[in-house]
Order: C-alpha cells, then structure tokens, then sequence
C-alpha cells in the first residue's frame, strides 16, 4: 500500500525520502524512485517508537541523511540513516540533551564537517547545537543568549541560513535575545562567533525575522517586523548597519507586505504578498522597492488572492499552490510574469474541490509532491509541469 500524506520530501542518493503513514496509521520512514512500485517504507528499524518513526526534518548530510526521529523511550531525537533499515539508528548518549528528547529541528548544513540546528538541553533550554553526525561529535554551542535569565527559553534558533558574502561563510538566523523577543543573529558555527545583529527600524516587538533567503549571492532577503508594527520586505548583508526596509513599495498594504516563501527564480525572487486590496498575492522582487511589484491580472485566479505557497523552482518555470476562481487550491505554473501564469486544469485523479498540492521537490527531472484525490486522500503524485503529466502514485 502506498502511503497517505507524504511529507518532508528530501532528495537523497538516488532516491527521495520522506516520512509517509503506513496503513498501520502509522508515521514512517520512506522511500521512493518515482514509481508506485519503487516506494516503499523501511520497517524493522531498531529502537522507533511502535506507534510509528515519525521522522521530520530530513536533511543530507555528507553520505547520510540526518533527521528527528520518534524512539522506543517515547523521545524525538537525532537520527541518521544510509537508506537502509539496518543503517538507520538514533545517536545516543549525546552530552546535555535533555532526558525527554534533544527533539532537534531546523537542521541546517553548514560546512563538509558541520551542521546546525536547535535542540532541546538539560537545563531546559532550546539552544543552538552543532553536529558531525556522530553522538560524540554533537554539542550545543549557546542555549541561552547572554542577559537571558535561566528561566527563559533560551535563544531558540529557527530559520538558519547559510549566506556567503564572498569572504566568509556565516549562518544568519532568528533568535531569541535577552528580552526573549525574536531578533537577527550570526553565527560562524563557534559559540564566541554568534551574536545578535542590532538592527535600525525593528519592531518594539523584534524583528522577528522570517522566510530568510540568499538572494544574488550578496544579499538575504526576509520578512521583519518594523518600527510601525508591519511585517514588510527587509534585507541584509549580514551586518547591522547593512541590513534595512525596502519601503515605498507600491501596492503593498497598509498594514504590512508580509511576504512569504521568498523563492529565488530568473534572477529575481517571487513571493507571496499582501496587496493594497487586502489580497495575498504572487509578487516579484529584483531586491529593490521600485523593483517590487505583484503580478496583476492573472486569469483564473480567486478574486480574493491566489495566495501562493510551496514555490518551486522546475526548470525555466516555477510552479506552485494557487487559489483559483473556483475557490479550490490547485496546481499553477509561472515564468515569472502574469501572461505567462496558469493553473494545470482537468488533472485526472485529483479531487474536485481542489489538488491542494503541498511539500514540491524536483525529482530526476519531474516534481514529486503531496497532493488530493478524487476520494479526499493525500497521496504522492508526480508532474512534468502538464496537465496531462500529472498524476497519482498508485
């Protein structure tokens, strides 16, 4: 049986893996090549939790691919597996993770020898960790930023990002600062290397950044809270003084852009944006406020925004989930201008009020994704970026 809601799809050697439930309502560990009969779950794996794996944040690291796994003792922690059932295990005994679970999230590749990523310590803290994918190679770098009090949460890194702005490689990321509000932090991987960015024109609130997004390879773009209490477009070179506001941007709303999965595509980046209509539409950005505008006039989309979301770049085209005039979400496809925007129609199998396409990954030259069918299902399905090349796994 093939599985229901297939999620976290991740490319890894020649296969994709993802975590699917099983017909045990189960939530496991699978694999696919793109084929109904090229899919299946790695069972028998020692130590998962008998109600199911559950693996989230699957993330290729080196040789092996690493992940949050649910374990026997009922704790999600750090897994790594080569593919196979016999070659996926937890890393035990790691120093300072918590006894209920180092529940790591927000893995995040940082060099050959490093990754990144929040995990839950001793003390009771969400801090930022560093791993080699071994349990004696993993540690936490800082669990609470510096002025915090030990009652606090810790620094709770989300949305790493690994930018490079030509001489050195750092990760940016949103953070908690001593106040507990959500600001822009660096780290080079060490624990003396990672601080807060003190930025102009933050909110009273932070600047909780989020959707960061290298962009032209000088510039991370992202959605901040400013000074006037709007989420809008900001961007940064990874320093305080070079991080700001795109403002003026004409048609945003009043009471903030508020963009969303920033996609880089053609030179440009494309996003979800909330327009002077109160609409959620597909927006383009070159980096600049003149540069930013939304893409109007688009045939078939909902009067009330296409609203799209899962942008995925699928070679000279990105494709994604759009709201239609019908009120369903489908599956809709972009060269970046409004003309050139569609949604797949008359996809045979899927279900009438709407594919809802979720979770996109280029596969082997197709996209594989979550998607709905005609019995109200989520099952996987594969795209050429067609109508006619659509289909279900089945």
């Amino acid at each position: 049986m093939l599985p229901n809601n297939p999620t976290d799809l991740t490319v890894y050697d020649s296969e994709v893996m993802f975590e699917g439930l099983d017909s045990s309502n189960h939530y496991g560990l699978w694999a696919t090549n793109g084929t109904a009969a090229g899919t299946q779950e790695m069972t028998g794996i020692a130590m998962a939790n008998s109600s199911g794996l559950n693996p989230t944040d699957l993330t290729v690291y080196g040789n092996e691919l690493l992940f949050n796994g649910y374990d026997s003792n009922g704790h999600h922690g750090l897994w790594t597996t080569n593919g196979t059932a016999g070659g996926t295990q937890e890393l035990t005994g790691i120093a300072k993770a918590n006894a209920s679970g180092l529940n790591p999230s927000d893995l995040t590749v940082y060099t050959s020898s490093e990754t990144l990523f929040n995990g839950y310590d001793s003390s009771g803290h969400y801090g930022l960790w560093v791993t080699n994918g071994t349990a004696a190679g993993t540690q936490e770098l800082i669990g609470l930023a510096p002025g915090q009090s030990t009652l606090n949460r810790g620094i709770d890194p989300s949305d790493l990002t690994v930018y490079n702005n030509g001489t050195v490689t750092d990760v940016l990321f949103s953070g908690l600062d001593s106040r507990q509000l959500a600001q822009l932090w660096v780290t080079n991987g060490t624990a003396a290397g990672t601080h807060e960015l003190t930025v102009a024109g933050a909110g009273p609130g932070g600047l909780q950044p989020s959707d960061l997004t290298v962009y032209n390879n000088s510039e991370v773009l992202f959605n901040g809270f400013d000074s006037s209490g709007h989420f809008q477009l900001w961007e940064t070179n990874g320093t305080s003084t070079g991080t700001h506001e795109l403002t003026g941007i004409v048609g945003a709303s009043e009471s903030g852009l508020n963009p969303s999965d920033l996609t880089v595509y053609n030179g440009e980046a494309l996003f979800n944006g909330y327009d002077s209509s109160g609409d959620d539409g597909l927006w383009v950005t070159n980096g600049t406020s003149a540069g930013t505008h939304e893409l109007t006039g688009i045939v078939g989309a909902s009067e009330s925004g296409l609203n799209p979301t899962d942008l995925t770049v699928y070679g000279n085209e990105l494709l994604f989930n759009g709201y239609d005039s019908s009120g369903h979400d489908g599956l809709w496809v972009t060269n970046g201008t409004s003309a050139g925007t569609h949604e797949l129609t008359g996809i045979v199998g899927a279900a009438t009020t709407g594919l809802n396409p979720s979770n996109l990954m280029s596969y082997n030259g197709e996209i594989l994704f979550n998607g709905h069918n005609s019995s109200g299902h989520e099952g996987l399905w594969v795209t050429n970026g067609t109508s006619a090349g659509t289909h279900l796994l089945s």
